[in-house]
């Protein structure tokens, strides 16, 4: 599903912007976004939860990593309110440089078969830790009595 970035538009309050996002063959909708500066380092987009959540339901299911599209989005906010040059609209997200890069499809193949493996390793893991943890410290309070 193509997820297309229609047209920004910048808010009376300084930072907020109003976007129109077109999901696959679905009538455009229009989303609220925020940016906050807070220093050097850091800086944080905030979007509204809809958009955030399909954004991370298509990335998984598309890359097996929920945070692409929104960072890309994040960085294509941040260029438009800083003035800097962005693609012309419509935007496709996964097409532009913004973001962090895009997973080649033999990583997607190997996460794919990797995750049932480590999913059943790390419980191992968690119940092995819990497990000596119970015997250290459940005989250290027995001890006590």
């Amino acid at each position: 599903m193509r997820v297309v970035l229609q047209n920004m538009k910048r808010e009376p309050e300084k930072g907020r912007i109003r976007m129109t996002v077109q999901f696959g063959g679905e009538p455009p909708k229009e989303f609220l976004g925020e940016y906050k500066q807070c220093d050097e380092k850091y800086s944080f987009c905030n979007l509204e939860q809809e958009l955030f959540m399909r954004l991370s339901d298509l990335a998984v299911r598309k890359y097996c990593n929920c945070a692409i599209y929104q960072m890309e989005l994040m960085g294509i906010i941040i260029a438009f309110l800083s003035d800097q040059t962005i693609p012309s609209f419509p935007i496709e997200l996964g097409t532009t440089d913004f973001g962090i890069p895009r997973p080649s499809r033999t990583r997607i193949f190997f996460n794919r078969i990797k995750r049932p493996f480590y999913l059943k390793w790390s419980w191992w893991k968690f119940r092995h830790i819990r497990r000596e943890n119970l015997l250290k410290y459940g005989n250290a309070s027995k001890n006590k009595t």
